[in-house]
């Protein structure tokens, strides 16, 4: 079921200077013609055929500006061709059934609005387009033109072009097209709720323009790291590995429920690291109502679930530390008493050779002058967090490793109630073991906890 909802989706017309590629991670030229993939979910719409919904960013470079602007009537430039590869029902074919290459036709572009304005908050809140940029690394990073533009951003006019904000730069991240494929697909299950640790998997066709069938829905398989904003839920961030390719591919929960596509991954600037998002379904699906296309769905009530109970046990043993210069990190409640496990290098940051430290979230602080702490240290504040309630409160340092183990403990001034300490489990692990990793991620302490999964490989 899942995988005959995944499709792959093609587009190849001409490029005689060669500028179709732009800032697009992997493609096909030849002849004078450039060919583009992405990945795309399989939709049914009432009184419809199917519909096949992926990332803009793929038919963008053959739409002409005028054809953006009046979104009642897009079409592709003249000689542009749009294809959809889809797994075929089961054969009798010992090899298994051959996917089929169906001709599709453009229908609509998307604005998520909702799920636009949640990105635009958090690379408002993280340093804007000066610090993220959008796609895969592997995109080459000399072209001058942005990812995240359209044709119409950078057609040329008497205006010039539109400079690059936030805002475009979220709205391009989330545009979604429509299209139409004569195909059969049956109704889909929608996820009810997706929580930080919930396993998801996600299917999609990398490196398409290049070989569609040797990577035709192959699945990558992580979880949900968290959510933004916490209370609506229009992102998801995931600890996944999505190559390029990808983007547009369905996302499931452990039971075969959808719980939305793969977005491009946000990168940041600085140290190129990636964080890969996720629209949800129950977004689109609201969104794509709205413009009369009625999506034929159920939603599964999955809240009653326990397959990551011990990660939410664990969440509120996690608190946040920062310093009085706007370092921040994460720690770990060790007992009832306010014992805090955390890193060294939050005490001693030169260990890493970071000398200064941009306090993005300071307005989020409390001003800590004339505060006394042991030694030379800076002085230490935490957050804890109880029923959804937020307190911060002081600590002092207790012991510092100036060894190899980047180890440092804390304990608090004052235990405000009854804490709420990290199980302990003293069984031994054996390599390959699954572990998660619990902790405020790149986007800082206001998007709330990440949950990361990896796997034990060795022991020293």
């Amino acid at each position: 079921m899942e995988a005959h909802c995944a499709v792959m989706v093609r587009i190849r017309g001409p490029d005689p200077k060669s500028r179709k590629m732009l800032r697009h991670a992997f493609h096909a030229s030849e002849s004078g013609e450039t060919t583009l993939s992405a990945s795309g979910l399989l939709l049914p719409i009432a009184g419809k055929s199917a519909a096949a919904v992926t990332c803009a960013s793929i038919v963008e470079p053959y739409l002409s500006p005028s054809d953006l602007a009046d979104q009642d009537s897009i079409k592709l430039v003249r000689g542009a061709t749009l294809e959809v590869l889809l797994q075929a029902p089961p054969s009798s074919n010992e090899f298994g059934s051959t996917p089929l290459w169906l001709p599709a036709q453009i229908l609509k572009l998307v604005h998520v609005k909702r799920a636009s304005e949640a990105v635009r908050s958090l690379l408002d809140v993280q340093g804007g387009d000066e610090l993220w940029e959008m796609g895969w690394s592997v995109a080459n990073p000399q072209e001058s033109r942005p990812e995240n533009a359209t044709v119409s951003d950078f057609s040329r006019s008497k205006e010039g072009a539109v400079p690059k904000t936030t805002a475009t730069l979220a709205a391009a991240f989330t545009r979604i097209a429509v299209l139409s494929v004569q195909a059969n697909t049956t109704e889909l299950m929608l996820s009810s709720v997706c929580t930080k640790g919930d396993v998801v998997r996600a299917i999609g066709s990398p490196f398409g323009a290049l070989s569609p069938l040797h990577f035709f829905n192959s699945v990558s398989v992580g979880n949900v790291s968290n959510c933004w904003p916490s209370s609506s839920r229009l992102i998801l961030m995931a600890d996944i590995r999505a190559l390029p390719g990808m983007e547009g591919g369905p996302v499931f929960d452990a039971a075969g429920n959808l719980v939305g596509i793969l977005l491009r991954p946000l990168r940041q600037r600085s140290s190129g690291v990636e964080v890969q998002l996720i629209l949800p379904a129950k977004v689109l699906a609201s969104e794509l109502e709205e413009l009369g296309f009625n999506v034929m769905y159920n939603i599964f009530d999955n809240e009653k679930l326990q397959s990551n109970k011990h990660i939410q046990m664990a969440l509120s043993s996690i608190v946040l530390l920062t310093t009085s210069n706007g370092s921040w990190a994460s720690g770990t409640l060790l007992n009832k008493s306010g014992l805090i496990l955390t890193n060294a290098h939050l005490l001693e940051p030169w260990r890493f050779r970071r000398l200064t430290v941009d306090p993005l979230l300071r307005d989020d602080f409390i001003e800590v002058a004339n505060v006394s702490n042991r030694g030379q240290y800076s002085p230490v504040q935490v957050r804890l967090e109880r029923q959804q309630r937020r307190s911060w409160h002081f600590a002092t340092v207790v012991f510092v490793s100036h060894g190899p183990l980047d180890v440092a403990l804390l304990q608090l001034t004052s235990v405000p109630y009854e804490l709420e300490p990290i199980p302990v489990d003293t069984t031994e692990p054996v390599p390959g073991s699954a572990v998660a990793v619990i902790g405020h991620g790149l986007f800082g302490p206001r998007t709330g906890k990440n949950r990361f999964s990896l796997a034990l490989t060795s022991f020293l």
